[in-house]
């Protein structure tokens, strides 16, 4: 029985406490951003108006302007200047950055003008490791460096940063190759190991851009063609650029140059093809169509004569014109991207 003026206290409540989930981390809250950006412009490229033709030409006005006061800063006095001209060139990134993120007309401009102000950052704050001949360092951070600015807000997503990106990394990693065959592999400086470390080097590159190739095809199959373009571009120049230096140090009639620069045309014209992307496919009609001329060479012997080359000529060009007919629209018409 309850007493007069008194009451039950309250029993203590029996729920436990139950924690409260926190919301995402930074990184995937950065990458949970960038996906939906890059899902907003799956479909899209960079626009080709009068506004962003000026707006770039500016930029890069602007980004020498910028790498200008930062040498002159750096290295205009008796002494460096490491930090007032870091912190010159970091301003004017910060600077950039805030002008894409609030105004959406001065984007291409930003970024045009990062792509100038980066490198030449880079380079001068490593002046003293190109001066030894040590530069592959400061060529792939640029990679580095602009690649992440690809992927951060404001500069986020934009296919030229993306393409410059992968331009300086493949570049860089290439440099690095170099350098480290240099320092360990051949001490001497013979013409024969120097053409082998070109070869070599060469198909590093080639390698590098055969890789960026399938990656912007299996992109394309995918449907992001503003992400494949980049890749594809970079990839072919890379490609390109392989073949040839590994070409130039060797015999254009040596068998494994000849298959090497066939089989490189071939994938950019599958690629170009099935993804419908007119230049790559003829980059790749040229390159293979070269590439059968040094296999003629290469069959006929260095003693031949007109007569022979004109007969394995037509002969190698009526199989392939075949070939093409028969089988490769089969080919294409099975993998081609809609």
């Amino acid at each position: 029985m309850q007493a007069r003026g008194f009451t039950n206290p309250t029993p203590p409540s029996s729920t436990a406490y139950t924690p409260q989930p926190s919301g995402p981390g930074l990184s995937t809250q950065l990458k949970l951003g960038l996906m939906a950006d890059l899902a907003a412009r799956r479909s899209t490229r960079e626009p080709a108006t009068v506004q962003s033709s000026l707006s770039a030409a500016g930029g890069v006005l602007v980004g020498i302007g910028v790498c200008m006061i930062f040498m002159d800063i750096m290295y205009g006095g008796y002494d460096e200047n490491v930090l007032g001209g870091a912190l010159v060139a970091i301003g004017a990134l910060v600077g950039l950055w805030f002008v894409a993120k609030k105004f959406s007309g001065y984007v291409v401009g930003s970024v045009a003008a990062t792509q100038i102000i980066i490198p030449v950052f880079i380079f001068g704050i490593f002046v003293d490791e190109i001066d030894r001949g040590k530069i592959g360092l400061p060529i792939l951070l640029t990679g580095v460096v602009l690649g992440l600015l690809w992927a951060l807000p404001g500069l986020r997503g934009r296919p030229t940063l993306l393409a410059s990106a992968v331009g300086w990394a493949t570049s860089g990693i290439a440099t690095l190759t170099i350098e480290s065959r240099l320092s360990y592999g051949y001490q001497g400086l013979e013409i024969d190991s120097l053409n082998f470390i070109a070869q070599e080097a060469g198909v590093v590159i080639m390698a590098l851009g055969i890789a960026q190739l399938i990656l912007g095809w299996n992109l394309d199959r995918k449907h992001w063609p503003n992400l494949a373009t980049p890749f594809i571009a970079i990839g072919i120049y890379t490609a390109v650029a392989g073949a040839a230096g590994y070409l130039s140090t060797g015999d254009y009639s040596d068998t494994a140059s000849i298959i090497l620069l066939i089989a490189l045309s071939l994938g950019l014209i599958f690629v170009g093809g099935v993804s419908s992307r007119r230049a790559t496919t003829w980059i790749g009609t040229t390159f293979l169509t070269g590439g059968l001329v040094g296999l003629v060479i290469s069959l006929v012997g260095e003693d031949y004569s007109a007569t022979e080359f004109a007969l394995l000529a037509l002969l190698v060009g009526a199989g392939v014109g075949f070939i093409g007919n028969k089988f490769a629209s089969q080919v294409l018409a099975k993998h081609r991207i809609r």
